[in-house]
């Protein structure tokens, strides 16, 4: 839902027309629309990492990205072929949040059991880069999302880790030494 907000406000925005939240069908269906004519004769929308934020969005407007289809190959599908190109922490658990979103099983794309890729991240005490905390957000996200239970140990150590980075101020930032001060999508996704 964030990052359908996320799009529709973008594509609001370059066209000029802005309004208050919630938007209406309307605009969701102009931004939907707007997207839609920006998909690649690959299946794609963007770059690959695009292509995965965009399949939550349209799973979030409660439409099938399986069905957004551009010379025979959809959203879907691009993604699922391009599986093997995926390296860090952040891509796997993107990757998998779009997956569940497309009604796909994590655990078996083209043969690759993502949850277990991405849970070789985990050193421990936390995902990923032990001097980020984005990594641990969207990791903690995509691993429930697929279905770890929430009391899992690994989910559990890197709530606590994302809780003990917490600022004075009540946010959080990208990195642990909050390099930059705490931030609203960082906190967003803390949070979430």
């Amino acid at each position: 839902a964030l990052m359908l907000l996320s799009i529709i406000s973008v594509s609001l925005y370059s066209t000029g027309v802005t309004q208050a939240y919630p938007y209406s069908k309307t605009d969701i269906q102009s931004s939907l629309d707007w997207l839609r004519n920006q998909q690649n004769p690959d299946g794609s929308i963007g770059s690959f990492a695009i292509s995965s934020w965009v399949v939550m969005a349209i799973a979030a407007s409660k439409e099938d990205p399986n069905k957004w289809v551009k010379n025979g190959t959809s959203i879907v599908q691009y993604l699922k072929s391009n599986v093997n190109s995926l390296s860090s922490c952040t891509d796997y658990s993107r990757f998998i949040l779009s997956m569940v979103a497309a009604g796909e099983d994590p655990r078996n794309i083209n043969g690759v059991d993502l949850v277990a890729k991405l849970e070789s991240f985990y050193d421990g005490s936390q995902f990923g880069d032990p001097t980020l905390l984005n990594d641990d957000f969207w990791a903690v996200m995509a691993l429930i999302s697929a279905g770890v239970y929430k009391d899992d140990p690994k989910i559990q150590n890197s709530i606590a880790f994302i809780k003990a980075h917490q600022t004075a101020s009540g946010g959080w930032s990208f990195d642990v030494n909050a390099t930059y001060g705490p931030d609203v999508d960082s906190t967003a996704a803390a949070i979430m």
